[in-house]
């Protein structure tokens, strides 16, 4: 197995970790939803809900955040391209190289 072989395994494995991680936050993205909703229909203008209604925002935005980052990173990943085996420490070699 050559270095750039290895390096794509490994890159692979990583997308598959990424992809766990937005599968799992995919889970959680109803009960956010659901949470926002609640929220927006109990707002009556009090501290309380007002407090309420942007906490739920929060958790949703930064779970879409989150899942989009993971998203990003398991792409650039599985391209493995130039940055890639740099980040592995390997020298970069010619994109033909790593089909063979």
């Amino acid at each position: 197995m050559t270095v750039p072989q290895a390096i794509r395994i490994v890159s692979r494995l990583i997308v598959l970790y990424l992809l766990f991680w937005v599968v799992s936050d995919l889970t959680g993205l109803p009960r956010e939803i659901l949470g926002v909703r609640g929220a927006w229909l109990e707002s009556t203008g009090s501290v309380r809900a007002t407090y309420y209604l942007r906490e739920e925002i929060l958790f949703l935005g930064s779970n879409v955040l989150r899942m989009t980052t993971w998203a990003t990173l398991a792409i650039l990943f599985y391209q493995c391209g130039p940055r890639i085996q740099r980040f592995f420490g390997a020298e970069v070699t010619e994109p033909d190289s790593l089909e063979k």
